[in-house]
């Protein structure tokens, strides 16, 4: 990209990296960032399907959720999530946001069994990956599962937002 980085040291007081990027700015573009996004706006009133072991997690997901309108309805782990998928009323569910790594069942199982369910909206609800393991081979994994995208943990709120806007904003 043209640009350099540089690192200082130094024993006990700490370190400094420095990247300098060459960057043109386009005529007009400059200043004109929305004051407000309108992503923090269109999933209130949604309904997600959370499926997550780790109580601390589900919680900080929960609150973020709630915060932008989101009506979370939490499964301790996969199993409990598809039965809860299953057991739901057809599109009651917006997404359903599946951790990876879960007991009894994960989320690759779990996604691939809610889209086998014998019902239309199981084969179209948006399932969002929820991971630490973002690496190309993961998302692949992810994808032959039937999620539809993934977001990272710890998990980043505009990134979530974003993703959720985009599969389910109204």
């Amino acid at each position: 990209m043209g640009g350099t980085i540089s690192v200082e040291s130094t024993l006990g007081k700490g370190t400094r990296f420095t990247v300098d990027l060459p960057v043109e700015f386009v005529e007009g573009e400059r200043g004109n960032a929305p004051t407000a996004s309108p992503v923090l706006a269109t999933i209130d009133g949604t309904r997600v399907l959370l499926c997550e072991d780790n109580d601390f997690n589900a919680e900080i997901a929960t609150i973020l959720l709630r915060s932008r309108g989101v009506d979370v309805v939490r499964a301790a782990d996969g199993r409990a999530g598809v039965e809860l998928f299953a057991q739901s009323e057809p599109h009651s569910f917006n997404a359903v946001m599946m951790d990876v790594r879960m007991p009894m069942m994960d989320g690759r199982e779990a996604t691939r069994a809610i889209r086998a369910l014998e019902r239309e909206d199981a084969r179209c609800v948006p399932i969002i990956a929820v991971t630490a393991d973002a690496f190309e081979e993961d998302i692949r994994l992810n994808q032959q599962a039937g999620m539809n995208a993934f977001v990272v943990k710890p998990l980043n709120r505009d990134q979530l937002f974003k993703t959720l806007t985009e599969l389910i904003g109204r």
